[in-house]
């Protein structure tokens, strides 16, 4: 690859689920994945569930309860079917599924009991006579879900429930689904104890399953952007309504020192948009994450604050507000939550808070998608089965995430809603860190950015967000369908310092080699292998040996067109260096390409042209890396 070192820095140049089929006419139920929605007499069923009232076992049925329980409703349309209705009683039930030997997947569906305010503690799940779940306190949270696994040999399914004493005297559940059992992802060893800041780690296990790309569709910590700019000159799109664009932010970070921020100001407009988005994906499922800090300056709450979007096209087929029981609202196919003036009970102003949501379209007119979110960890919605994705919008994908996008302040209110740390990707496959080695119990938990991806071997870089130096965290490998490893422990080691060419040639070489600048100079190429030594410094690549050229050419979409863009790995901490994306027309005059000059930080850096392909006869990008 040609290079060339100057005064000015060093130049890189690149170019360019099944069921039987009924026999009487009407629909048979699947043998597997089961969903059961434990009901009342007024049978509050979610769409996709079979519903059961507090029925004794029959083998007609093939499911049912040793001892009928109690069932009560919740009057609320706050709450999907699933959680509106449940099953409970004071002594031990146990529930009988009939199933084919085997290993299961369990997911059980709680919500607070219906009855007092302390009948969520000291709940115990036996599944086939072993304690699988032991929950000392369920917080009183719209619902929550717990996973366990059995092994069936006597052909029936049995889980026992048990209140284990306590201020309360009660069990309770809501739902379960039934699945026959894939391998959960397992840890067998960390490459190290403990890690630093930057520091790549490699996990080595067993069932991490397979993921198409291992870094994520997007990742944004904000911290190559310029401090009050738009953050459409760092490759978003923004979108306003009567306000400021989003902007580059140092008031506020969750993790670095820079955040993007959405300005709602008070005012005569009775609803603002201030939104950053990033279109033209193409994908049937996805997950996303980030990070999100509401900040009131005046006036009252806002009646309705939308913290995120995914849709696809015309089709709206989420629209994530952070509260509880998704409803379709029949307008153009949007999903919207219900109660959304109550979002301030789930996202309270002044503190970071975490928004997940997961969703993956149905196949064509079938029931077999999904689509989920958390806030804070807490699970806030839950909708399996429940997404069709209808023979004429079979080519729709999701192709549209936006960040916090709407505000209504007909109240007066004025507001700053900041964000950090974006995580996209089209598989829920990733690898975070937790303050527990049980994953459930986690109260917080930190996305960490993956680099390579086996089924036996994952390799990340150490994201310690809100952990600290001498911290105990714990790594967890997610699987592709949302299955947990346990937590592994590893201890979060000092930042290493920052890292000058100088330190870096100490470290590298050695005796009359470390002095001669034919050998460890910058300009040296003691191998031959077309890259000088600070070549090797500036893209962490081993000081010795053969490697690979360091930067990627490519493509992306934008909303301006496909445009070029060089893909990169970076030294994860130093204070010498600036990686600055140019352009140029003639390989003669070369102008830096607006937004896109990078300093160190961990993970690989996609920098992006800002003229689409065929606007210009010719187009050329190179990286030149400086020390500012």
């Amino acid at each position: 690859m040609p290079h060339r070192h100057t005064p000015s820095g060093l130049v890189v140049a690149a170019a360019l689920l099944l069921s039987a089929l009924p026999t009487d006419g009407q629909t048979a139920t699947p043998l597997f994945p089961r969903w059961i929605d434990f009901n009342d007499a007024n049978n509050y069923t979610q769409p996709g569930y079979t519903g059961l009232g507090p029925a004794i076992y029959s083998p007609a049925a093939g499911m049912g309860w040793d001892v009928a329980p109690s069932a009560k409703s919740r009057w609320s349309y706050d709450y999907l079917n699933l959680y509106r209705d449940a099953h409970y009683a004071l002594a031990d039930r146990t529930f009988l599924l009939d199933v084919p030997d085997g290993r299961y997947t369990v997911r059980l569906y709680f919500l607070d009991t219906l009855l007092t305010a302390n009948d969520n503690d000291r709940l115990q799940v036996f599944a086939e006579g072993r304690l699988a779940l032991d929950l000392p306190t369920m917080p009183r949270d719209p619902n929550m879900t717990r996973v366990l696994r059995a092994e069936v040999a006597d052909g029936q399914l049995d889980l026992r429930f048990h209140d284990d004493g306590g201020a309360g005297t009660t069990w309770c559940v809501s739902g379960l689904s039934v699945s026959e059992e894939t391998d959960w992802p397992e840890i067998a060893s960390l490459s190290a104890p403990s890690a630093s800041p930057g520091e790549s780690i490699v996990i080595k296990g067993t069932a991490f399953g397979i993921r198409t790309a291992a870094t994520p569709v997007i990742w944004e910590d904000f911290e190559s952007g310029t401090v009050g700019t738009s953050l459409a000159t760092g490759g978003w799109s923004v979108g306003t309504s009567a306000n400021l664009p989003p902007i580059y932010s140092s008031e506020l970070a969750y993790s670095g020192g820079i955040a993007g921020m959405s300005d709602f100001p008070a005012g005569s407009v009775a609803q603002s948009t201030c939104c950053a988005y990033k279109s033209g994906l193409s994908l049937d499922e996805v997950y996303v994450s980030y990070h999100v800090f509401i900040r009131r300056n005046s006036g009252v709450q806002t009646r309705n604050l939308k913290l995120l979007r995914v849709h696809s096209g015309a089709i709206d087929f989420l629209h994530g507000d952070p509260n509880i029981g998704m409803t379709n609202q029949n307008s153009g196919g949007q999903i919207y939550a219900s109660g959304e003036t109550n979002w301030s009970g789930y996202v309270s102003e002044g503190t970071w808070h975490r928004v997940e949501l997961y969703a993956k379209l149905s196949s064509v007119d079938q029931y077999d998608g999904a689509w989920e979110g958390w806030i804070d960890q807490r699970p806030i919605a839950y909708q399996d089965r429940s997404m069709l994705a209808k023979s004429s919008y079979s080519t729709n994908r999701f192709r549209f995430v936006a960040l916090p996008i709407y505000c209504a302040h007909d109240e007066g209110g004025d507001y700053d809603v900041f964000y950090d740390d974006v995580y996209v990707d089209s598989s829920r496959a990733r690898v975070e860190l937790g303050d527990t080695p049980d994953w459930y119990q986690c109260t917080k938990r930190e996305i960490q950015r993956v680099t390579n991806w086996h089924s036996s071997s994952v390799a990340f870089t150490v994201r310690p967000g809100q952990f600290r130096e001498g911290d105990l965290a714990y790594v967890f490998v997610v699987d592709a369908s949302g299955n947990a490893s346990k937590g592994v422990p590893m201890v979060l080691a000092p930042s290493a310092p920052p890292a000058t060419y100088a330190t870096w040639r100490a470290a590298n070489f050695n005796g009359a080699d470390l002095t001669n600048d034919a050998v460890s100079g910058p300009l040296a190429d003691p191998d031959s292998c077309g890259l000088t030594n600070y070549a090797r410094y500036a893209f962490a690549l081993p000081a010795r040996g053969p490697v690979t050229a360091p930067i990627t050419p490519g493509t992306a979409d934008t909303t301006s067109g496909r445009v070029l863009t060089l893909t990169f790995n970076r030294r994860a901490v130093a204070n010498d260096l600036n990686y600055i994306l140019e352009s140029s027309t003639d390989l003669v005059t070369w102008t830096p390409v607006p937004g896109q000059t990078f300093i160190p930080g961990p993970g690989a850096v996609t920098a992006q042209d800002a003229i689409a392909l065929g606007t210009a006869a010719l187009r050329f990008l190179r990286l030149r890396v400086t020390t500012p």
